[in-house]
C-alpha cells in the first residue's frame, strides 16, 4: 500500500522535517549522516569493481547495488512488483 499525503500533510511533513534537520545540524548529526553516506558509496564502489559479478548486461551488479541500497534502509521502485 502506498501512502500519498494530502497537501496539508505534505506541508506539515515539510515543516517538521525542516525543524528536525535544523536540530540535527545543531547536534552535529551531520558527521554521522555523512559517514553513513560515504560508507554506502564505498559499498557501491566495491560492487562496481567486483570482478566476480561479471555479466555483459550488469544485471548482477545492479541487483547487488539495489540490495546494498535496501540494506541501508533506502528504497527504490526497481522490481517493486516482486515485493
Amino acid at each position: 500500500m502506498e501512502f500519498t499525503p494530502s497537501i496539508p500533510e505534505y506541508l506539515w511533513a515539510q515543516a517538521v522535517g525542516e525543524k528536525l534537520l535544523a536540530a540535527a545540524k545543531f547536534l552535529n548529526w551531520e558527521t554521522t549522516v555523512d559517514s553513513f553516506a560515504v560508507q554506502l558509496l564505498g559499498n557501491i564502489q566495491n560492487i562496481l569493481d567486483d570482478p566476480s559479478l561479471e555479466d555483459c548486461d550488469c544485471f548482477t551488479r545492479m541487483e547487488e547495488i539495489l540490495a546494498a541500497w535496501n540494506r541501508a534502509g533506502l528504497h527504490s521502485t526497481r522490481h517493486r512488483e516482486t515485493e
